[in-house]
């Protein structure tokens, strides 16, 4: 009988319950354990019906028998039929009310769970535990807390479990204390602190607590993999992969994962291929990757030939052909959604939103069971740049919540749009204020030369940065205000920036004494600092300091030459702008800005032959198209040197539209040539017809008819 016995236990234990059940029946006399083993691995397996067979055949039963039955109603998460069978059952003991307990928690029946524990005369650590777990499982982190203080004794479990509930805080350092006052530790407790380092991206603490780990597991080597696939290291990633003792699904999963989020497409294929077995997270995963790379039909394939979809595998395809502008195709494949939650119908209206088609995207959100907040932003975001500021608005107002980003996003429209009233009574609402609400404000004050608000905001901002004394020291410097900064504004300020700044600003008002002083004070200088010095000498009519500046710069560019050719056109220079440009096309080929110094200078020579070349080259040479100034610059040309006929032609086959300001230079070319009021008419009806508001258009025909 002890050897059937320990047969079928052997047999049961490895969940060969077909060939148990066959040695119990060919027992010689009864035996309740031999039951009670076939029962309990019926229970394993999540047999339900199998275990409510074998317990109706047992003829006689003991509480050990009741328990197990009790477990398998909890085990399949059947709480109801558990709750009638616990009520029905003979007598019960403290496993009987433990096991119903148990099952309440690992369902997420916290209420019945804590019931169920105030109705124990009796509570061992179980109990406790399982109250604890069911706690903090369901985020109730509060009264995890309290249980954990007046928990009688505590073993690891206990101790994993407060442990697991301070690291869902996201507090990492209580965390830490706790786990260095713990006085055993098990392979869960180092993942959970594995896991509260991965959360916070702490890869270093990581691997650290691994290399002193006594012993790992699976788990343990997973969370590092997904924390280096985190931080977007797939070098790492796929090294620890290669050096895992075993693979499962969730770590092939985690380097999935990091070869889509890498964008390592042929990578990601190949991981795909080569898994032993797949989940729908896994066929997910593919389908990102190729919708992510570009490949839509592929990605679209992915999704017909799927055992299994969920939300996500339809809402990956819909986001790629949104943001690819195929928003129509995003639409239909929205249609085709079986089951639509609400990331389906936020990410529907957030397609629309990101497109500008606004009006859609709130029809679609009047349609979603629950529109998200990241929606709401998304909607208000594509109002930014519009005049729509009022309908902005409306969406804002009937925001059920708002973040950060929905106050700033509103803020910032307010003063995009200039209207400073609304953002004033705006930033006073907001119930948090972080660097960006100030910074937003600083820069709407001082665009609008409001400069003793600028002051005002900055002195209010808790913790200054060196970006937000430069938004005060640009704001100050653009309306020429610069000198009333008071120097407490200097403080904290690191030399090297505030040098670089100083010179913006002065830079910013033209100022070339101040300008040079910090100029050369820099300890590093880019292209933009020499050319924006270079503006400055040029702007004051110091060109030979323009000249010095520009033979002594490392290196030019077309910013350079462009800058250099208009200071010499500024100031009558027009020879050296000429030798300049000519400089200039044997070393690059110009910016389309230098045709236009180099067309006034031989305007103001009057040198109509280099004027028609280096007019013709833009396009034959450079392959370059014109634009409205080019025209207008050897419009110009042609009327100074009296070629009427050629300035007319020129006119009459331009790509845009005329002017009064092209018209005037052909009135006044008809004026100085002395031509006839015939021949001038077509010229002065033009003109008139532009509808100009400068008074000298009127001035010149009467002048040319009179």
């Amino acid at each position: 009988m002890n050897d059937q016995v320990a047969l079928l236990k052997a047999y049961a234990r490895n969940g060969h319950i077909a060939q148990a059940e066959k040695i119990l029946y060919a027992m010689p006399e009864w035996n309740l354990l031999a039951w009670t083993t076939l029962l309990a691995a019926s229970v394993q397996a999540g047999n339900l019906k199998e275990c409510k067979r074998i317990f109706e055949e047992t003829p006689r039963r003991d509480i050990a028998l009741w328990n197990v039955m009790l477990a398998a109603y909890t085990h399949t998460g059947n709480l109801g039929e558990a709750k009638v069978f616990f009520d029905s059952m003979p007598c019960w003991n403290l496993l009987s009310w433990t096991i119903l307990l148990v099952g309440y928690a690992q369902n997420g029946f916290v209420t019945q769970a804590r019931r169920m524990f105030d109705r124990m005369t009796n509570r061992n650590l179980v109990t406790w535990n399982a109250l604890l777990w069911a706690y903090a499982q369901n985020g109730d982190l509060g009264s995890a807390t309290s249980i954990f203080k007046i928990m009688p004794q505590y073993d690891i479990v206990s101790y994993n479990t407060a442990l697991s509930e301070i690291a869902q805080k996201g507090h990492i350092e209580d965390t830490k204390k706790l786990y260095n006052v713990l006085p055993e530790w098990n392979v869960i407790t180092y993942n959970i602190m594995l896991a509260a380092y991965e959360t916070k991206g702490l890869v270093d603490e990581i691997e650290k607590m691994l290399g002193e780990m006594p012993e790992r597991d699976l788990v343990s080597y997973t969370t590092l993999l997904s924390a280096y696939a985190q931080v977007g290291n797939v070098k790492y990633t796929q090294l620890l992969f290669d050096c895992m003792p075993q693979h499962n699904l969730v770590s092939w999963n985690v380097l999935m994962a990091a070869c889509v989020c890498h964008g390592d497409f042929g990578l990601c294929k190949s991981v795909f291929d080569a898994m032993p077995e797949l989940n729908l997270v896994s066929w997910n995963s593919m389908v990102s990757a190729y919708a992510e790379s570009g490949y839509l039909i592929q990605a679209k394939h992915v999704l017909s030939v799927m055992p299994a979809w969920d939300c996500v595998s339809w809402t990956t395809l819909l986001v790629a052909y949104s943001q690819y502008g195929y928003l129509d195709i995003a639409k239909a494949l929205f249609d085709q959604i079986p089951e639509k939650d609400t990331i389906c119908w936020n990410a529907m209206a957030s397609a629309y939103a990101q497109s500008g088609h606004l009006q859609e995207a709130k029809q679609m959100m009047d349609l979603c069971p629950y529109v998200s907040v990241p929606s709401y932003n998304t909607v208000l975001a594509g109002y930014s740049g519009t005049p729509h500021v009022q309908e902005a608005k409306q969406v804002f107002d009937s925001m059920h919540y708002r973040n950060l980003v929905s106050w700033l996003t509103m803020l910032s429209m307010y003063t995009q749009s200039d209207s400073i009233r609304e953002a004033r009574h705006l930033f006073g609402e907001m119930p948090e204020r972080n660097l960006a609400a100030f910074h937003i404000m600083l820069g709407a004050f001082a665009r609008k030369e409001l400069l003793e608000d600028a002051k005002s905001i900055y002195d209010k901002i808790p913790e200054k940065t060196i970006e937000s004394w430069c938004l005060l020291v640009a704001g100050f410097s653009q309306h020429g205000h610069f000198i009333c900064i008071d120097p407490q504004y200097f403080e904290q300020v690191d030399d090297a920036v505030r040098n670089h700044e100083m010179f913006k600003a002065y830079a910013q008002i033209r100022h070339p004494h101040k300008s040079k002083h910090y100029f050369d004070h820099l300890q590093t200088r880019d292209s933009d600092t020499w050319t924006q010095m270079l503006v400055v000498y040029g702007y004051n009519g110091q060109v030979a300091e323009s000249e010095r500046l520009f033979s002594a710069m490392p290196e030019h560019e077309e910013v350079s030459w462009s800058t250099m050719l208009l200071a010499y056109a500024q100031n009558g220079h027009f020879e050296k702008v000429v030798d300049l440009y000519y400089r200039l096309v044997m070393v690059t080929n110009p910016r389309l800005v230098c045709f236009v110094s180099v067309l006034v200078a031989c305007s103001r020579k009057g040198d109509v032959e280099s004027g028609r070349q280096c007019f013709g080259s833009i396009k034959s040479d450079f392959g370059l198209d014109y634009s409205k100034q080019h025209y207008s610059c050897m419009l110009d040309l042609l009327t100074r040197a009296g070629r009427f006929q050629d300035a007319t032609d020129l006119i009459s086959s331009m790509p845009f539209e005329p002017s009064d300001v092209e018209w005037r230079c052909l009135l006044a070319a008809c004026r100085c040539r002395g031509h006839s009021a015939l021949e001038a008419r077509g010229t002065v009806g033009n003109a008139l017809d532009t509808g100009s508001t400068d008074s000298s258009t009127y001035v010149l025909a009467a002048n040319v008819v009179c």
